[in-house]
This record gives C-alpha cells, sequence and structure tokens, in this order.
C-alpha cells in the first residue's frame, strides 16, 4: 500500500502531468490508479464530489486534463462511477468483495440476522459509508449466492444462512 502520510510523488515532479509515450502513459495511469485506491480505501471514501477530490493533496497537483484522464481511466476500469450530478462513486472493493467479507463478518460474529444498516455498524462500520443503493445490492448478491434469504426486503432484513 502507498504511504499515504506522504506525498509519494514528491521526488517524481512529472508524474502530475501524464506522459506522452504509450508505455510512460501505462506506468502513469497504473500509479496513479493504485495510489487513488489506496487513498480512498484508507480515508474509507466511497462517495466523493469531483471538486472535493481535485481540493485534495495529491490530486490538486495534477494539472486539469491529467486528473480528468485519469478519473475516465478509473471509469473504464470499473472503479469510479458518475454518481448525481457532481459525485463520483469509488469502488475500490467490489459489491461482490464487500457480500463475501460481510458474509465472513457476520458468521465469523455469529450474527445470522442482518437489520437493515443498524447491524452493519456492529459487523463492520465502514460499510456505513456505502450507498444504500449500492447496500441492497451487496444484499441482493448475499442472496442470489445462497448465503443469505430476505426476511423483510423492504426493510432491509437479511436472514445469513
Amino acid at each position: 500500500m502507498s504511504d499515504l502520510f506522504s506525498n509519494p510523488f514528491e521526488k517524481k515532479p512529472w508524474m502530475y502531468s501524464k506522459p506522452e509515450g504509450n508505455n510512460l502513459s501505462k506506468f502513469w495511469f497504473s500509479e496513479w490508479r493504485k495510489y487513488f485506491l489506496d487513498y480512498c480505501n484508507v480515508n474509507n471514501i466511497h462517495l466523493i464530489s469531483k471538486r472535493d477530490l481535485r481540493q485534495r493533496d495529491p490530486f490538486n497537483r495534477l494539472n486539469d486534463p491529467s486528473f480528468n484522464e485519469l478519473l475516465n481511466d478509473l471509469r473504464t476500469q470499473k472503479y469510479l462511477v458518475n454518481w448525481g450530478k457532481d459525485n463520483l462513486r469509488v469502488y475500490w472493493r467490489s459489491n461482490q468483495s464487500w457480500s463475501e467479507r460481510l458474509y465472513s463478518l457476520s458468521r465469523s460474529m455469529k450474527r445470522d440476522i442482518v437489520y437493515g444498516l443498524d447491524t452493519l455498524a456492529d459487523i463492520d462500520p465502514t460499510m456505513l459509508d456505502i450507498p444504500k443503493k449500492d447496500i441492497m445490492e451487496i444484499y441482493q448478491i448475499l442472496v442470489d449466492n445462497g448465503k443469505a434469504r430476505w426476511v423483510e426486503k423492504e426493510k432491509m432484513i437479511l436472514k445469513i444462512i
């Protein structure tokens, strides 16, 4: 994982602009992608406005075209989607992976009923910042995989099997 308490590109000022060459460009995207996902993971960022992201260091050092190309790359790689007018939904962990984590933690804590969002605070507080629409999808993945069944779908109550 990147050292998020220091600037990873401090001694690499060229990293703030996407290079022209194909190999260098691939490396540039790869490094920024890793850093972005680590940054969001460590800071538990699931939703962020484009403006707020743009103001955070080191993203604020990227020139405008490079910043926009990075966001486009993250969208193409399915790590980022537009959410509402100017918000970005960050998938530093897929919904499938969240469902596996929720199932594993629920089983280890012997929590066989998940009551909407309330139980998430006890099972995995990092999930509380995930948008409700994605929480429903995570729950549905558990049901579809035979690891849970709906007790009351409207109230988001699951029985872990």
